[in-house]
């Protein structure tokens, strides 16, 4: 060892300098992280064999939906055209959507699970990574900046970045861009829903116009008193409940298409027109910032 020569007063100096400095601690915690690591490992050959047993004994959600309900996610045409309750489709069918619902749950759970168990790195260290083989590379196409950092240099500012957030903000950094461009993939699918709910659920003036005979915007075609249940029906009052539910679905749709379509809010239109007002200068108004940097 390299303290083998040392004198033993020495030895019992560095004793009680590791012990006040938290070297003591440190070494402590090293090894059990070491033998948190080694019962990962001895417990990740069991979670292949848990999720295959899990997807192969237990419906998802959707099949599920799909055998006992008669609804196929994604064909909005198989949904059915009110509210489902339990007596539509039986206890049977509650609970085994009850357990399919814990199913997709744990499968999550037991899947995230095993990828850290397996040792798989965590999004951060991989983009850290990619950032440091980013700044240091050294080819024909493009000279990172650190590409002449001396090692120990390099691993000092890795360290720096891991304490200082650095590399957390890397992979939120990544994590947006994703989202991002999940949400342009998802944006292309908009349309086809809202015209598909359009065309096939009536809105609340078409129920109330047709199940009710009022036509809103018609004060004298509205009633004297108020409508009961007993005065339109339960097919009126099942239709006007869908449509109730279509119109707010209908608006949720729109708005999320124009967020996922990356449209301005109104909060950043209105910013962008405050400052192009204050910063203006021509013949009519000249704005107080115009001559700020």
């Amino acid at each position: 060892g390299p303290l083998r020569d040392w004198p033993r007063h020495i030895l019992q100096y560095v004793e009680l300098v590791l012990v006040a400095r938290g070297g003591a601690k440190a070494l402590s915690v090293r090894a059990e992280t070491e033998r948190y690591a080694r019962k990962l490992r001895e417990t990740s050959a069991r979670f292949d064999e848990a999720l295959r047993a899990l997807r192969e004994r237990v419906r998802s959600v959707e099949d599920v939906l799909r055998d006992e309900c008669g609804v196929a996610l994604g064909d909005v045409g198989s949904c059915p055209r009110r509210f489902v309750s339990r007596d539509d489709v039986g206890e049977r069918a509650v609970d085994a959507l009850r357990v399919a619902m814990r199913r997709d749950k744990t499968l999550n759970l037991l899947e995230g699970c095993a990828k850290n168990a397996a040792g798989e790195p965590s999004d951060v260290r991989r983009q850290l990574d990619a950032f440091l083989a980013d700044a240091t590379s050294s080819n024909t196409t493009h000279s990172g900046p650190l590409r002449d950092w001396p090692r120990h240099i390099l691993q000092y500012v890795e360290l720096v970045l891991v304490a200082r957030g650095g590399a957390k903000a890397l992979s939120v950094r990544a994590e947006t861009e994703r989202y991002a461009r999940k949400l342009r993939e998802t944006s292309a699918r908009f349309d086809e829903a809202l015209r598909a709910l359009r065309e096939r659920v009536r809105s609340v003036e078409d129920v109330l116009r047709d199940e009710c005979g009022v036509a809103l915007g018609d004060v004298g075609s509205c009633p004297r008193r108020f409508v009961s249940r007993d005065d339109v029906g339960e097919r009126a009052v099942d239709a006007l409940r869908v449509a109730m539910r279509r119109d707010k679905t209908l608006n949720l749709l729109e708005g999320c298409a124009k967020n996922a379509a990356g449209e301005p809010s109104d909060v950043r239109r209105q910013l962008d027109a405050f400052l192009a007002d204050a910063t203006s200068s021509n013949t009519t108004h000249s704005g107080p910032l115009r001559d700020w940097p």
